[in-house]
């Protein structure tokens, strides 16, 4: 598991939260649209939408008349501009019965978005209270393993409440949308913004999905959780997954939090599933090269016969995460790159690249001499710097091996 430089999302994390708040705006009178029926069995939703009409419409029968017809309209009881239509109020014109629509959408939008206020505070440690629904989108990761590890969790939320299918749904609604590809929104105020699913397959190339967005923000190329698979796409064949690292089936409000989306490649993602982690990507604190790294343990012959990872300070945890993923498993078929390494160190070994040093240094008579460090980058290639991890399939398993054959050479 390779660390990620989330200082580029600063920038992003004004404009994300526009977007979510948009969406979930939009995903509330969705679902009241759908479900108008159901929602004005409960007294309160009831009583705002007959204060709702009874301000448009001050006849007294209008009341009695509008609840008729969610009742018998079709049979199918959604709030709709065509079942106000049919309203036999003769004072209301058409514009005004659309906006005494969207009056009684706003009003039950407002009101639901309370009482999910209210439901996701219920779950927060005092000090961690929100205000806006809006701070979920960018709580810091931090922040967010407060909450989860504060001790007012449940893991079992009830999963039949309007509540958690609103904010467990929101992701699949925002995943759904297209979004403007970043060179079109670099100089733009609003950078930011979505297109219908059924945006014109001429006009494609200007968007992408979120996914796409992130790892081109993070500049990342590889899963950070296996350090192995591509996670780049192919035209509009999303190549990365976004995996909730705490997951939203047990923590439903942090479902489209950017803090809690990790782009990593489908397999990890499809392994990991529903378990918690211990460790994420995204914290601060976390370090690869001070957590572990792989070694060869069996050499036959010159030819390696397993991989093994060793974990510093006794991490349990990481072993835990990395065992769900199968990555030591995984990196078994790796024998053959730390094979190859080891017989070109053998070949090249110190002793031999002094002699080579020597040889081509005597036939020079000007310009700079040459050393072992220019001779081991040319015969074993660069060495990569940490920033590149996440830019470099198998960089932090080569790094480790080369490392553990170098020292294994100069001990010799």
């Amino acid at each position: 598991m390779i660390e990620i430089n989330v200082e580029k999302y600063k920038e992003l994390e004004p404009i994300y939260s526009n977007v979510i708040d948009d969406l979930f705006q939009n995903k509330i009178n969705s679902f009241i649209f759908g479900n108008f029926d159901k929602l004005i069995k409960v007294k309160k939703n009831r009583t705002i939408v007959e204060d709702t009409i009874n301000e448009k419409l001050p006849q007294q029968n209008n009341v009695v008349e509008f609840f008729n017809l969610v009742n018998n309209w079709s049979g199918e009881k959604k709030l709709s501009v065509r079942m106000l239509g049919e309203l036999k109020t003769v004072s209301l014109n058409g514009k005004a019965k659309q906006e005494l629509y969207y009056d009684i959408l706003n009003n039950l939008n407002k009101v639901l978005k309370i009482e999910l206020l209210n439901y996701v505070n219920s779950y927060m440690p005092l000090d961690k209270k929100i205000d806006s629904l809006t701070q979920l989108w960018t709580a810091s990761y931090e922040d967010i393993r407060t909450i989860v590890y504060s001790g007012n969790f449940y893991p079992k939320t009830n999963k039949k409440t309007v509540y958690y299918k609103l904010l467990h749904s929101l992701y699949d609604f925002m995943t759904d949308k297209y979004f403007l590809k970043l060179e079109e929104y670099d100089t733009s105020v609003e950078k930011l913004y979505i297109a219908e699913k059924s945006i014109k397959d001429s006009e494609k190339k200007n968007y992408t999905k979120l996914a796409n967005i992130l790892i081109e923000i993070l500049n990342m190329n590889i899963c950070p959780y296996c350090n192995r698979n591509y996670i780049v796409s192919r035209n509009d064949k999303l190549g990365c997954n976004l995996d909730h690292f705490y997951p939203r089936s047990n923590y439903p409000m942090f479902s489209v939090s950017l803090y809690n989306l990790i782009p990593v490649c489908s397999t990890c993602n499809s392994l990991k599933l529903d378990y918690k982690f211990n460790c994420s990507p995204y914290d601060s604190e976390y370090k690869a090269n001070e957590v572990y790294y792989y070694q060869y343990t069996s050499l036959e012959n010159n030819i390696v016969k397993e991989i093994d990872i060793k974990y510093l300070d006794n991490n349990f945890g990481l072993k835990q995460d990395f065992d769900i993923l199968k990555i030591k498993d995984t990196y078994q078929i790796h024998c053959i790159e730390a094979t190859k390494f080891v017989q070109l160190k053998q070949k090249y070994n110190r002793k031999k690249l002094n002699e080579i040093c020597n040889i081509l240094n005597n036939e020079k008579k000007n310009g700079p001499k040459t050393d072992i460090e220019e001779l081991e980058k040319l015969i074993f290639g660069q060495s990569i710097e940490d920033t590149e991890l996440n830019s470099i399939s198998l960089s932090k398993f080569n790094c480790d091996i080369r490392n553990q054959v170098e020292k294994a050479d100069n001990s010799n």
